[in-house]
This record gives C-alpha cells, sequence and structure tokens, in this order.
C-alpha cells in the first residue's frame, strides 16, 4: 500500500514536470498589483486607472498628475521574455507623451513591478495564486481570452 501511494505520488510530479500548472492572470489581478491600494495610487498622483488585456497585448490607460496639470496616458505593453517567475514586457506605445516620469511613477513598485529602459519587470510572486506554489517557474506564456496564461513547471 505505501509503495503504491509513492509510485502515484512521483507519477503526479513527473507529469507536473512535463505538464506545468497553467495559471490565468486577469486585468484585475494586474491592476490591484500595481495599485496596491487607491491612497497609495493616489499618493503618486495617478487617478482612473485601468488595464485590458487584448490580443497579443496589455493595455494601461489613466491619468497623472504633476504640478497644475493633468496628463492622461496610454500604454501598450508586449510580453518579452520570461526569466524564472518573472515576465518582462516591453512599452511599445505611449501616447500623447512618452515620459519616462510617467513610468517610473507607474511601474516601480518594488518587488513586484519595476521599470527601466521601456522594460517592465513583473514578479508572479506577487499574485497570491502563484505565490501560493512553492517551486517552479513559467515554462509558458500565452495571452488568449482576455486573460495571460502563465504555466508554471520545474
Amino acid at each position: 500500500m505505501r509503495i503504491n501511494i509513492f509510485n502515484k505520488v512521483s507519477h503526479a510530479v513527473e507529469s507536473v514536470k512535463n505538464i506545468g500548472i497553467p495559471i490565468p492572470i486577469t486585468s484585475k489581478m494586474i491592476a490591484k498589483i500595481l495599485q496596491f491600494n487607491e491612497s497609495t495610487i493616489e499618493a503618486r498622483g495617478i487617478h482612473d486607472m485601468e488595464v485590458i488585456i487584448e490580443d497579443n497585448f496589455i493595455s494601461i490607460t489613466g491619468k497623472v498628475k504633476k504640478l497644475f496639470f493633468t496628463i492622461p496616458f496610454t500604454l501598450k505593453l508586449v510580453p518579452n521574455k520570461t526569466e524564472n517567475r518573472s515576465i518582462y514586457f516591453e512599452v511599445t506605445n505611449m501616447t500623447p507623451l512618452n515620459l519616462n516620469w510617467i513610468k517610473h511613477r507607474i511601474f516601480n513598485k518594488p518587488p513586484y513591478v519595476q521599470y527601466e529602459n521601456k522594460i517592465i519587470q513583473l514578479n508572479l510572486d506577487g499574485f497570491e495564486k502563484i505565490k501560493s506554489i512553492p517551486v517552479g517557474k513559467v515554462q509558458k506564456l500565452r495571452i488568449e481570452k482576455n486573460k495571460i496564461w502563465v504555466t508554471l513547471g520545474v
């Protein structure tokens, strides 16, 4: 009996190694990690932020305050690469003004989100679903049905 249970566990571990565990990331999850809470985001002067996952990219819109001006922004993020438990996105488009200080204000949120030179690093351990899985790294990444599907495996 004991050997049978061990064999079942070994078989399950092997199948996870080969297949991986698919986990969906929604736009609400990304918005939550970028905002943490309303008082934090408003203290940084960001308002009306919305995250939309499209077919091959993520669109982030909102408004940022600088002195007496409110500047609307739209960002387009495209997945660039994955490394361990992080996804790297490239900022391919920003309108109406492509200003680094806006991107820093939105995306510099260590330890889970960091911005440098048009690249945003999103540490997946910022999501409870993924943090609860103690081992594994990103094996596959696809954007489908308004979700980012991340497959974690060993």
